[in-house]
Protein backbone atom coordinates (compact mmCIF):
# COMPACT_ATOMS: atom_id res chain seq x y z
CA UNK A 1 0.00 0.00 0.00
CA UNK A 2 1.40 3.41 -0.46
CA UNK A 3 0.64 6.17 2.41
CA UNK A 4 1.02 9.35 2.38
CA UNK A 5 2.54 10.88 5.89
CA UNK A 6 2.22 14.45 6.34
CA UNK A 7 4.81 16.42 7.97
CA UNK A 8 4.84 19.85 9.22
CA UNK A 9 8.31 19.91 11.65
CA UNK A 10 6.34 19.71 14.57
CA UNK A 11 7.14 17.01 17.79
CA UNK A 12 3.01 16.07 17.11
CA UNK A 13 4.34 15.20 13.27
CA UNK A 14 7.27 13.31 14.90
CA UNK A 15 5.25 11.15 17.60
CA UNK A 16 2.76 10.63 15.10
CA UNK A 17 5.08 9.14 12.77
CA UNK A 18 6.25 6.94 15.35
CA UNK A 19 2.54 5.84 16.18
CA UNK A 20 2.15 5.25 12.48
CA UNK A 21 5.46 2.74 12.48
CA UNK A 22 4.28 0.65 15.32
CA UNK A 23 0.73 0.32 14.74
CA UNK A 24 0.20 0.52 10.63
CA UNK A 25 3.30 0.29 8.61
CA UNK A 26 3.78 -3.05 7.19
CA UNK A 27 7.24 -4.21 5.38
CA UNK A 28 5.45 -4.06 2.13
CA UNK A 29 4.07 0.10 2.69
CA UNK A 30 5.78 2.63 -0.21
CA UNK A 31 5.49 5.77 2.06
CA UNK A 32 5.41 9.03 0.65
CA UNK A 33 6.48 11.66 3.24
CA UNK A 34 5.06 15.40 2.36
CA UNK A 35 6.17 18.99 4.16
CA UNK A 36 4.25 21.63 2.41
CA UNK A 37 6.77 24.32 1.96
CA UNK A 38 6.35 27.52 3.51
CA UNK A 39 7.55 30.55 1.55
CA UNK A 40 9.75 32.87 4.57
CA UNK A 41 8.44 35.75 5.41
CA UNK A 42 10.67 38.48 3.09
CA UNK A 43 10.94 41.52 4.36
CA UNK A 44 9.38 44.69 2.40
CA UNK A 45 10.83 47.61 1.13
CA UNK A 46 9.59 51.71 1.81
CA UNK A 47 11.20 53.31 -1.35
CA UNK A 48 10.26 56.52 0.18
CA UNK A 49 12.24 56.75 2.61
CA UNK A 50 15.59 55.81 0.11
CA UNK A 51 15.69 52.35 1.98
CA UNK A 52 19.16 50.10 0.21
CA UNK A 53 17.36 46.59 -1.00
CA UNK A 54 17.99 44.09 1.95
CA UNK A 55 19.72 41.30 0.01
CA UNK A 56 21.74 40.50 2.94
CA UNK A 57 18.68 39.95 5.19
CA UNK A 58 16.74 38.28 2.43
CA UNK A 59 19.75 35.57 2.08
CA UNK A 60 19.78 35.10 5.51
CA UNK A 61 16.16 34.49 5.42
CA UNK A 62 16.34 32.09 2.93
CA UNK A 63 19.13 29.93 4.01
CA UNK A 64 17.54 29.24 7.89
CA UNK A 65 14.28 28.43 5.69
CA UNK A 66 16.20 25.63 3.88
CA UNK A 67 18.36 24.54 6.68
CA UNK A 68 15.21 24.16 8.85
CA UNK A 69 13.27 22.01 5.59
CA UNK A 70 16.61 20.26 5.16
CA UNK A 71 16.48 18.96 8.98
CA UNK A 72 13.34 18.02 8.56
CA UNK A 73 13.28 15.82 5.66
CA UNK A 74 16.90 14.26 7.39
CA UNK A 75 15.13 13.26 10.19
CA UNK A 76 12.56 11.56 8.42
CA UNK A 77 14.49 10.11 5.99
CA UNK A 78 16.91 8.74 8.72
CA UNK A 79 13.96 7.42 10.18
CA UNK A 80 12.73 5.09 7.40
CA UNK A 81 16.29 4.41 6.39
CA UNK A 82 16.99 2.65 9.52
CA UNK A 83 13.38 1.24 9.66
CA UNK A 84 14.51 -0.07 6.42
CA UNK A 85 11.23 1.43 4.90
CA UNK A 86 10.95 1.87 1.14
CA UNK A 87 10.26 5.90 0.83
CA UNK A 88 10.22 9.14 -1.16
CA UNK A 89 9.93 12.78 0.12
CA UNK A 90 7.71 14.87 -1.55
CA UNK A 91 8.35 18.87 -0.82
CA UNK A 92 5.68 20.86 -1.98
CA UNK A 93 5.53 24.92 -1.84
CA UNK A 94 4.03 28.04 -2.41
CA UNK A 95 0.46 27.85 -0.78
CA UNK A 96 1.57 28.17 3.02
CA UNK A 97 -2.34 29.15 3.65
CA UNK A 98 -3.57 25.94 1.85
CA UNK A 99 -1.59 22.97 3.41
CA UNK A 100 -4.56 20.73 2.83
CA UNK A 101 -5.66 21.14 -0.49
CA UNK A 102 -1.22 20.51 -1.11
CA UNK A 103 -1.77 17.06 0.84
CA UNK A 104 -4.46 15.66 -1.49
CA UNK A 105 -3.31 16.85 -4.26
CA UNK A 106 0.00 14.94 -3.64
CA UNK A 107 -1.84 12.05 -2.67
CA UNK A 108 -3.45 12.62 -5.52
CA UNK A 109 -0.33 12.92 -7.83
CA UNK A 110 1.88 9.79 -6.05
CA UNK A 111 -1.80 7.72 -6.11
CA UNK A 112 -1.40 6.87 -2.38
CA UNK A 113 -4.13 4.57 -0.57
CA UNK A 114 -4.21 6.02 2.39
CA UNK A 115 -3.18 9.58 4.47
CA UNK A 116 -1.86 9.89 7.67
CA UNK A 117 -0.93 12.98 9.81
CA UNK A 118 -0.81 14.55 12.98
CA UNK A 119 -3.41 16.63 14.70
CA UNK A 120 -1.30 20.69 15.54
CA UNK A 121 -4.01 20.27 18.55
CA UNK A 122 -5.52 23.68 18.17
CA UNK A 123 -7.64 24.26 20.68
CA UNK A 124 -11.66 24.46 19.93
CA UNK A 125 -11.56 28.25 19.50
CA UNK A 126 -8.62 28.13 17.20
CA UNK A 127 -9.78 25.46 14.84
CA UNK A 128 -13.00 27.19 14.85
CA UNK A 129 -11.77 30.41 13.70
CA UNK A 130 -8.97 29.16 11.81
CA UNK A 131 -9.78 25.57 10.27
CA UNK A 132 -8.12 22.36 10.85
CA UNK A 133 -5.51 21.16 8.14
CA UNK A 134 -6.71 17.63 9.68
CA UNK A 135 -10.35 18.25 9.68
CA UNK A 136 -10.02 19.71 5.79
CA UNK A 137 -8.25 17.06 4.90
CA UNK A 138 -10.83 14.69 6.33
CA UNK A 139 -13.68 15.92 4.78
CA UNK A 140 -12.03 16.44 1.04
CA UNK A 141 -9.78 13.37 1.09
CA UNK A 142 -11.10 10.53 -1.08
CA UNK A 143 -8.81 7.66 0.59
CA UNK A 144 -9.03 6.52 4.15
CA UNK A 145 -7.43 9.06 6.54
CA UNK A 146 -5.63 8.49 10.15
CA UNK A 147 -5.32 11.50 12.01
CA UNK A 148 -2.94 10.68 15.30
CA UNK A 149 -4.10 13.24 18.44
CA UNK A 150 -0.69 12.11 20.00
Amino acid sequence: MKVLFAVDGSEIAEKAFDWYLENVHQDSNFLVIVHGRENPQIPTLNFTEGAAFPSDEITRIMKESNQKVDALVDKFSMKCSEKKIKFKVALEGGKPSKPGETILAVADQEGCEMIVMGSRGLGTIRRTLLGSVSDYVIHHAKIPVIVCPV
